[in-house]
């Protein structure tokens, strides 16, 4: 029979072994639960701000800590805040001055980057509330998180040339405001649902199409400077929402003042995003027979009604003559 140790001095295993035992019953013994954390806006934009709001976490909390994992790296963390009548907030690695804590432990970040695209999580060791018995049970976690995706996208207008094509006319859609120098560029149509269907693809080396080829197999579309569409012998059937989606390389000579403080590397790209909506008309050959059978038709019939009342004015005047020389014919023979 083996005998147990009287005190702990007696055998360093047991300490060691009770440690491990009570580190598990600590870990079992805390409760992990979820919160939920949204994007205010839902849609970040470059240089504009965001909230990570955190919902449904504990009214009280002992610390929060954020933490950022960007894309091939690991995670860093942003801050660590402990509440209370003289906050501390301890600034990690990942912290690039921009972030700050609101309400409920929500992060707040000014000047979006590109860089600042990834995964946020958030951590909470809960308190217990005043008033509740001390347990030996260790408090409450929390945790959550959210992806953060900053869009880079510039938007950009888009004219058609000519403004209001007809019914078998070439139209170019032009994109407005980009570089000379496009690496890849893709035009899509809207559907009614709001769904694209990509149409067209540009890169340095090619033009190429979704599937391979030009669907038409007449090669009505094609790409021309600066990723303007061209669309040869439009029908009513080409009237809809086409939008243009182009990257363009930048670099720190491209980028210029009043852009933000920033710099991109290199090998970055800067994506600009248009949208326009195309009318074609009917087959403008039929309109112009149409009119001119309609203009035929209108003076013909000016025509015959001038001559029936000229009819008229002359009947008129017959009979008035008529008359005047009845009455005078007995007053010659009196």
């Amino acid at each position: 029979m083996i005998e147990l140790p009287k005190g702990w001095r007696g055998s360093p295993k047991a300490v060691v072994l009770a440690g491990i035992l009570w580190s598990c019953a600590l870990h079992l013994g805390a409760a992990q639960r979820k919160v939920s954390v949204i994007l205010e806006p839902s849609n970040p934009q470059v240089e504009r701000d965001v909230t990570l709001t955190v919902r449904e976490g504990p009214q009280q909390f002992r610390l929060c800590e954020w933490s950022r994992e960007a894309r091939k790296s690991e995670p860093e963390v942003i801050l660590e805040y402990i509440p209370g009548q003289t906050p501390q907030e301890k600034k990690g690695k990942g912290h690039s001055g921009r972030e700050t804590v609101r309400h409920g432990c929500s992060l707040h970040i000014t000047n979006l980057r590109p860089s600042d695209t990834g995964n946020y999580s958030v951590i909470f060791e809960s308190q217990q509330q005043s008033g509740q018995r001390p347990t030996q049970q260790p408090d409450a976690f929390y945790e959550g998180s959210v992806y953060l995706e900053v869009s880079a996208s510039k938007q950009i207008t888009v004219v058609s040339e000519p403004q209001r094509p007809n019914h078998g006319e070439d139209v170019t859609l032009t994109p407005q405001g980009t570089p000379d120098e496009i690496v890849f560029c893709e035009w899509f149509r809207v559907g009614s649902s709001g769904d694209s269907q990509s149409l067209i693809r540009y890169s340095q080396r090619e033009q190429e199409f979704p599937y391979g080829e030009d669907p038409t197999s007449s090669k009505r579309l094609t790409v021309g400077p600066r990723c303007s569409l061209r669309m040869r012998r439009v029908t009513t059937t080409d009237s809809g929402t086409y939008s243009v989606k182009i990257q363009v390389p930048l670099d720190r000579q491209q980028q210029q003042p009043g852009q933000g403080s920033w710099t991109q590397e290199p090998d970055k790209i800067q994506e600009y995003w248009g949208q326009i909506k195309l009318q074609v008309n009917q087959d403008s050959t039929k309109d112009s027979q149409k009119g001119g059978a309609a203009k035929l038709a209108g003076l013909s019939y000016s025509v015959g009604m001038a001559a029936l009342l000229v009819f008229f004015a002359w009947t008129d005047t017959f009979t008035s003559l008529f008359h005047a020389f009845h009455s005078a014919s007995p007053a010659k023979e009196a």
